[in-house]
């Protein structure tokens, strides 16, 4: 292993283990951690066997490594702007209906305490 594999193998552990302490003080629910989860044993298998990545590269027609690795980076924040923006879309919808049953119970508190007046 060359000195770059051994440090982008050693930063890739330390994120791996950074989204696994996060997850573990429940400052990160697991359901949003998996996709960097997956992302950081993806790039600690890029870091170890780095033909890999020239292999994926030379599959895919780009004739340089290291920029496939850029176009799975990319790909990967892309994945994880998709999964907020559905979670977003989930808890408005959410945030919506509890609204309406708020006021419909206001509503109806009102009407009880105009009846018992």
């Amino acid at each position: 292993m060359n000195r770059i594999q051994i440090i982008s193998t050693i930063i890739s552990i330390f994120f791996l283990l950074g989204i696994i302490n996060l997850v573990r003080k429940k400052r990160l629910q697991e359901a949003y951690s998996l996709l960097w989860i997956l992302s950081a044993v993806v790039f600690i298998i890029i870091s170890i066997w780095p033909e890999l990545l020239w292999s994926i590269s030379s599959l895919i027609g780009i004739y340089y490594g290291p920029s496939a690795m850029l176009l799975l980076l990319c790909g990967f924040l892309i994945l994880i702007c998709i999964q907020f923006s559905i979670i977003i879309s989930i808890r408005s919808m959410q945030i919506k209906t509890l609204t309406q049953e708020i006021a419909l119970m206001k509503n109806d508190i009102e009407k009880l305490k105009d009846k018992n007046y």
